[in-house]
């Protein structure tokens, strides 16, 4: 069950043509309002194709489908493969900066889009990033307000266009653009084609996890993700299962119950998180549900304590694996022969990883840290009309992952959790005040972690949660074994008016340009500015633990040409208070985390290893 299986990577039309042919009866996917069978699915996508050539959509033009987990997505999704057209998933529950980033950026000429989300399309989309075609998901009738020349998606499905679909993408032309998170920067559109995303299902799916015409898969996951894209939309459609798309806020352990497929559930995909809350549902329940023969999660690393939980609870094992949009889908996948507390994911047939000198390219010697670099069928294309950006990740055909920060370099020697405060990437309620920031903290790691004592870091301002949060746990008599900060300032009132302190947080709009305002969403800015003020006036309280400041030993240009008001030749230092040993660096404040983030972790680990008591 481990060869590649290369017969399933062909066009998606043609997957579709014959599971309609062999099994046309059987369901595709369903959600909690319809469900569209084999059959069914190639005659709506044909329709749906034809009327958007009817309706201006060309060879390569963009069409970008805001929904939510509905059928209408993966229909959308095949439509305009069949159109020849490219798609752009999208957030519905996107903020308005970023649905207008994403189409000015992509240029689409064509949108298909829930009717809840008309009103804020009408506000973003003027001018010339207005699509020109808008297919309304959602109404029986097309609601006040709606477009000029807008046209009910049921209308395009159900009715004959006049012409066949076009059906003649090829497998290596561009078929769909998927934005990045854009959490280092300004969101970028990568482009894959057919040939790229379908690996993932022809080497990992199903060969390695065994994925089938026999099986259904349960996915509790947003639908606008590149791992739906991958897993639930053409792992689907290349094998032949079965898929059920759950709506946000549903619980999990009742699909399981309901078997919504008329059968019980053979796969199930998530996050860590999904899984926590499973755990905590089982454990309540008279039973388990039965059926599962196997559970999927991404995303983030999972703990071996959740994956033992779910294992014994379900009966089922949990696979783990680590991708990237830019690598279409999957890079290293769990293995089901290898025993739960071994497994480790290993690359996918036909992936090349390498680990490197970030710098200078070269293969890093065994047991060095560097950078992850990827090359295999799956990498994408490039970045949409971004040449110096796939110039940056793409060279002599391998994918340079970035991931070199702190975190991939202790994984593998030590467990690593990361956490991150709510609200700025998630969109998360933010915490009530400081307080309630430490206790979250807190209790996450009391959550993960039981009575294990781990070293707790923190880069730039995160060094003083992570500084309040190792006194929070003092507190309760489970101090952690040690406390790092990574070039952390300590912003007292007599610091606040540092000029380059000031000048810092222009960094990003300056180099961003226009696009700032419609890249960043209002709501992390809105979190950003609300940390700013829990943190004002704080002040690092007595902790007896053993701290390490870390610090960067070349000045930022803000530094320089905002100059201090401290006096000294390193004023501009990072201090703190409470300290038990300094170690000094190479890179500025930002560098040490990134191209000099080996040179960081190794000196890190030093002082870890170095410390006269146990560590989790």
């Amino acid at each position: 069950m481990t060869g590649v299986r290369g017969e399933l990577v062909r066009p998606l039309v043609e997957a579709v043509q014959a599971h309609a042919a062999r099994a046309g009866e059987r369901t595709a996917f369903r959600d909690g309002r319809r469900g569209v069978t084999w059959e069914q699915l190639d005659r709506r996508t044909a329709r749906i194709a034809g009327h958007l050539a009817r309706l201006g959509v060309r060879h390569r033009d963009r069409v970008v489908f805001c929904l939510s987990n509905r059928v209408e997505m993966a229909e959308s999704c095949l439509a305009a493969v069949r159109a020849g057209a490219v798609g752009v998933p999208l957030d519905p529950g996107a903020a308005d900066g970023e649905l207008a980033h994403v189409l000015r950026d992509s240029g689409a000429v064509a949108i298909v889009v829930e009717a809840s989300v008309l009103e804020r399309l009408a506000r973003v989309a003027t001018g010339q990033q207005s699509p020109r075609v808008v297919v309304v998901v959602g109404a029986q009738a097309l609601p006040p307000g709606a477009p000029a020349g807008a046209v009910s998606y049921e209308e395009l499905a159900g009715t004959d266009p006049g012409r066949p679909p076009y059906d003649g993408l090829g497998l290596d032309e561009p078929a769909w653009i998927l934005y990045t998170s854009g959490t280092t920067g300004e969101r970028k559109g990568v482009v894959t084609s057919q040939r790229a995303a379908l690996w993932s299902t022809a080497a990992a799916y199903a060969p390695l996890l065994g994925m089938s015409e026999e099986d259904r898969l349960l996915w509790p996951l947003p639908m606008h993700h590149a791992y739906a894209y991958s897993l639930c939309i053409l792992g689907v459609v290349a094998t032949g299962a079965s898929a059920y798309l759950l709506d946000r806020g549903v619980d999990v352990m009742e699909a399981l119950e309901q078997q919504p497929l008329q059968g019980p559930f053979t796969m199930l995909a998530g996050v860590p998180a999904t899984y926590h809350l499973l755990v905590s549902a089982l454990r309540e329940a008279p039973r388990a549900p039965g059926g599962l023969r196997l559970c999927v999660t991404a995303g983030a690393p999972c703990p071996v304590e959740l994956r033992t939980s779910v294992e014994e609870l379900l009966g089922a094992p949990l696979l783990d694996g680590y991708g990237s949009t830019e690598t279409s889908g999957k890079i290293a996948v769990d293995r089901l022969d290898v025993p739960g507390p071994q497994r480790l994911p290993q690359p996918v047939p036909g992936v090349e990883v390498r680990v490197t000198d970030p710098l200078s390219g070269a293969t890093a010697t065994d047991g060095d840290e560097g950078e992850i670099r990827v090359r295999g069928p799956g990498v994408m294309i490039g970045y949409h009309g971004r040449p110096d950006s796939t110039a940056q990740v793409l060279r002599d055909g391998w994918y340079l992952t970035g991931d070199d920060a702190l975190a991939q370099h202790f994984e593998g020697d030590r467990d690593v959790l990361e956490m991150r405060h709510p609200g700025v990437t998630s969109g998360d309620a933010l915490p009530r005040d400081w307080q309630t920031l430490v206790d979250l903290h807190a209790a996450t790691l009391w959550d993960e972690l039981g009575d294990r004592r781990p070293v707790l870091l923190g880069w730039s301002m995160g060094g003083c949660p992570a500084h309040a949060v190792a006194a929070r746990l003092a507190e309760t008599g489970t101090p952690p074994a040690g406390l790092v900060l990574v070039d952390t300032y300590h912003v007292s009132p007599e610091r606040e008016a540092e000029p380059w302190l000031l000048a810092l947080p222009a960094r990003a709009a300056l180099a961003m340009g226009e696009g700032f305002d419609t890249a960043v969403e209002d709501m992390a800015l809105a979190a950003l500015g609300a940390y700013t003020r829990m943190l004002r006036g704080w002040s690092p309280e007595p902790v007896d633990v053993p701290t390490l400041l870390v610090r960067a030993t070349d000045q930022l240009p803000e530094m320089r040409t905002h100059g201090s008001r401290e006096t000294g030749s390193h004023a501009w230092r990072a201090s703190w208070p409470q300290l038990s040993e300094t170690v000094d660096v190479p890179g500025d404040h930002w560098t040490i985390a990134e191209e000099h983030a080996p040179t960081t972790a190794r000196a890190i680990q030093a002082w870890v290893n170095g410390l006269g008591r146990p560590v989790d």
